[in-house]
């Protein structure tokens, strides 16, 4: 009897699916025309056709948040972003 419990519970797997850290800046506002900096890596533009809903993944941590528009900084900030978290950037 022990052993028929036994070999009836080699073929069940137990697991827990962990999902990779992520989290999401939220560009609001004007975003026409504006680049994006993160952490002084290669900047980027914003999508013109979502304005005011924009959306970027990033790793939960640290990161500099440079906007430029027309070549003007506009935004400037360092932010501290948790796991599963928005973190909503302004751009005037």
């Amino acid at each position: 009897m022990i052993a028929l419990f036994y070999l009836a519970g080699c073929g069940y797997k137990e697991g827990v699916l962990v999902k990779d850290p992520v989290s999401y800046l939220w560009f609001t506002g004007n975003v026409a025309q504006s680049t994006v900096m993160i952490d002084e890596q290669k900047s980027f533009a914003l999508d013109k056709g979502n304005e005011g809903l924009v959306y970027y993944q990033i790793p939960p941590g640290t990161h500099r948040i440079i906007v430029k528009k027309d070549g003007a900084v506009v935004v400037d900030r360092v932010l501290l972003i948790g796991n599963g978290t928005i973190k909503e950037i302004q751009i005037p």
